[in-house]
């Protein structure tokens, strides 16, 4: 895919620096064994990598990876989010739509990277018939959720939408634009794209669409 949202760059923030890892051997072993996961994902399909194809491109014993790893989809999710944790962009700018939107670029630039595009490639291929898998990445969700959630609760904060508004559900309706774009459309999303999912959640969050429906006690 093309490179995208040159146009949205200021709205990412200082955030895309790489993860810092303790030093040591422990350290340049996981390093070398994320790479590997992301260039086996890249040149072959899921069900043809293995823990020892990756050790071997790691340069590592297979007992190295999986003294920490059983399997596969959790050892894909490891190496996702250390890959997603350089660009995830939590802002916090006083506002919830340059929050968002900020987050949302972070998204989309994950989503078309090379080690996002190899692992979704991967996802939408296993989840369907692999219970691991879907459970390794409903862990990678809620790792977002969490901080989608910060966000939220400081917007509640300043007034800016309802009590009770459902961080999950405001977070579907962001990306879900972003992922149909990548998925379906095969194409980058564009900065008007971003903007435009931005827009319609902060709309729909302002009139109450994900505040929880049930009434409370002291109502």
């Amino acid at each position: 895919m093309p490179d995208l949202m040159t146009g949205a760059a200021e709205a990412v923030s200082d955030a895309e620096t790489p993860l810092r890892r303790p030093g040591g051997r422990t350290a340049r072993n996981t390093a070398a064994i994320f790479e590997a996961v992301i260039e086996e994902l890249a040149t072959h399909r899921f069900d043809e990598v293995s823990i020892e194809s990756i050790a071997l491109r790691a340069g590592v014993h297979k007992s190295t990876i999986y003294r920490r790893w059983s399997t596969k989809p959790r050892l894909l999710v490891d190496a996702l989010e250390d890959a997603a944790a350089a660009r995830l962009d939590v802002a916090d700018t006083g506002q919830l739509a340059t929050d968002l939107e900020a987050f949302a670029v972070s998204i989309a630039h994950m989503l078309v990277s090379r080690e996002g595009a190899a692992v979704l490639s991967a996802y939408t291929v296993e989840a369907p018939h692999n219970a691991e898998m879907r459970a390794a990445f409903r862990r990678f969700r809620a790792v977002r959720e969490r901080a989608v959630a910060s966000l939220v609760r400081k917007a509640i904060e300043r007034g800016e939408i309802p009590e009770g508004t459902d961080s999950a559900s405001l977070l579907t309706n962001l990306l879900g634009p972003l992922y149909y774009t990548v998925l379906i459309e095969v194409r980058a999303p564009s900065p008007e794209v971003v903007r435009s999912a931005v827009r319609a959640t902060v709309a729909s969050a302002r009139s109450g669409a994900f505040a929880d429906p049930t009434p409370h006690p002291d109502d």
